[in-house]
C-alpha cells in the first residue's frame, strides 16, 4: 500500500508539472487573447489538482501561486476570467454558509463561544496594533486584522479529519470556534465596507429576516420538489436565487459575496437534506468556479516591495501562532475545561481560502490598499503552508 501511494504521488506530481509547463509554453507562444487566457488558466488549474494530490498541499494554495507565476509571465487579467472569478467568490461563500450548518452550529456554539471570542479579540488586537504601528493606517490595520483573525472552518475540519479526531469532542472544540471566528470576520467586514448607513441597516434587517424565514420556507419547497435528472429543479432554483440576491446586494451597494454567505447559512439544512443538490453545487463550485477565483487572486497579487513589509509578515505570523495556538489552548481549558494538544490547535491556523475571499472584497471595494492586500495574502499563504507541512494536511478542503 505504501509503495502504491508513493507511486501515485510521484505520477500525479509529474503530470501536474507537465500540464503547468504546457500552460507556460502556451502563454509564451500565444497571442494573449481571451481564449488563450482561459486555456492557460484551465491548464494551470488542472495541474493544481494533480500537484495537490501528489504533494499533499491544498489546491487553493497552488492555484494562487500559479496565478502569481502567470502574472509574472505577463498574463493580464481580462473580463471573461474576471467575471468568472467574481461568480466563483459568490458560490464559494455560499458553500461556506452551507458548511456552517446553522442549526448544528448554534447547538454546539454555546460550549465554545467564549474560547472563540477571547481568541478572536486577542488575535484582532495584536494584528491591528502590529499593522497600525508599522503602517500607520487605521483602515488598513482594521482590514488586515479582520482578514487574518478569520478562521476557515472547511480547512480546519479537513485537518481535524486527517488527524482522526472528527466527530469527537476535541474536534468540535476546534472546528466550532473556527466557524464563529469566520462568521465574525465576514459580517464585520460588511460593516467596514458599507459603513453604517440606512441602506446597510435595511440590508442587515433583510438578512436577519432571511435567516429566520428562509429555512422554514426552503424546508417545504426544496425538499418537497420531485428530484428528476432531466429537470434538476432544485439545483436551478438555488442557483437562480443565489444570482438574483447577489444582484440585489449589488444594487444596495454591498458585496454580492455577503448575501451568498447569508443565503448559504439560511439554506444549509434544507440543501443538505437534498443530497443530490448539495453534491452538484459542490461539484460546480469546487471543480470550476472556485479554482478560477483563486487563480484570479494570484493574478491580482503584487508581492510586497518594501523590506519592512516582510518584517511585518514575520511578526504577524508569530502573533497568529501565539494567539490561535498557544492562547487558544489556554482559553479552551479555562472556559470549557478541555485540554487539547498543540498539534490539534494548529488546525485553526490555515485560513487562505477565507482570507482570499475577504481580502478580494476589500481590494475591489477600495477599503484595502494593494500593499495591505499583498501583506494579507502573503501571511495567509505562509501560515497555511507551514501548518500543512507540519500536520501533513490532506490535499482537498472538502
Amino acid at each position: 500500500m505504501l509503495r502504491y501511494r508513493l507511486t501515485y504521488r510521484v505520477v500525479a506530481t509529474l503530470l501536474g508539472l507537465l500540464l503547468a509547463l504546457v500552460a507556460v509554453i502556451a502563454q509564451i507562444v500565444g497571442n494573449g487573447g481571451s481564449m488563450v487566457l482561459l486555456a492557460d488558466a484551465s491548464l494551470f488549474i488542472a495541474s493544481a489538482a494533480l500537484l495537490s494530490s501528489g504533494l499533499g498541499v491544498s489546491t487553493s494554495i497552488i492555484e494562487i501561486l500559479w496565478g502569481v507565476f502567470a502574472a509574472y509571465l505577463g498574463v493580464q487579467l481580462q473580463p471573461p476570467l474576471d467575471v468568472l472569478g467574481s461568480v466563483g467568490s459568490v458560490f464559494l461563500l455560499f458553500i461556506l454558509g452551507l458548511d456552517m450548518r446553522m442549526e448544528v452550529t448554534l447547538h454546539l456554539a454555546r460550549k465554545y463561544t467564549w474560547s472563540a471570542i477571547m481568541t478572536y479579540v486577542v488575535t484582532f488586537l495584536s494584528v491591528f496594533l502590529i499593522v497600525y504601528h508599522i503602517e500607520g493606517g487605521v483602515v488598513d490595520a482594521l482590514s488586515v486584522a479582520l482578514v487574518l483573525s478569520a478562521g476557515n472552518a472547511v480547512m480546519t475540519y479537513s485537518l481535524v479529519k486527517a488527524l482522526g479526531l472528527d466527530r469527537t469532542r476535541a474536534g468540535n472544540s476546534v472546528v466550532i470556534p473556527t466557524l464563529i471566528m469566520q462568521f465574525i470576520s465576514i459580517m464585520a467586514f460588511v460593516a467596514l465596507i458599507g459603513g453604517v448607513t440606512r441602506t446597510i441597516l435595511v440590508y442587515l434587517l433583510m438578512a436577519v429576516l432571511a435567516l429566520v424565514v428562509l429555512p422554514k420556507v426552503a424546508r417545504y419547497v426544496i425538499v418537497s420538489l420531485p428530484t428528476r435528472r432531466e429537470t434538476e429543479a432544485e439545483l436551478r432554483i438555488v442557483i437562480a436565487s443565489l444570482l438574483i440576491l447577489a444582484l440585489l446586494s449589488q444594487e444596495l451597494g454591498v458585496s454580492a459575496s455577503i448575501i451568498a454567505f447569508i443565503l448559504g447559512l439560511a439554506l444549509s439544512e434544507s440543501v443538505r437534506a437534498a443530497e443530490t443538490v448539495e453534491n452538484k453545487l459542490r461539484g460546480i463550485t469546487n471543480g470550476f468556479l472556485a479554482p478560477i477565483f483563486f487563480f484570479v487572486v494570484g493574478l491580482r497579487f503584487v508581492p510586497p516591495s518594501a523590506p519592512i513589509a516582510y518584517l511585518m509578515i514575520l511578526i504577524l505570523t508569530i502573533a497568529l501562532w501565539v494567539s490561535k495556538v498557544e492562547l487558544f489552548r489556554k482559553f479552551l481549558a479555562l472556559t470549557g475545561g478541555l485540554r487539547i494538544s498543540r498539534k490539534l490547535a494548529m488546525t485553526t491556523l490555515p485560513n487562505i481560502s477565507v482570507a482570499a475571499l475577504i481580502a478580494e472584497m476589500g481590494l475591489t471595494s477600495g477599503v484595502l490598499s494593494e500593499a495591505a492586500y499583498a501583506v494579507v495574502i502573503t501571511t495567509a499563504l505562509l501560515i497555511s503552508v507551514i501548518a500543512a507541512a507540519v500536520l501533513r494536511a490532506p490535499p482537498t478542503e472538502s
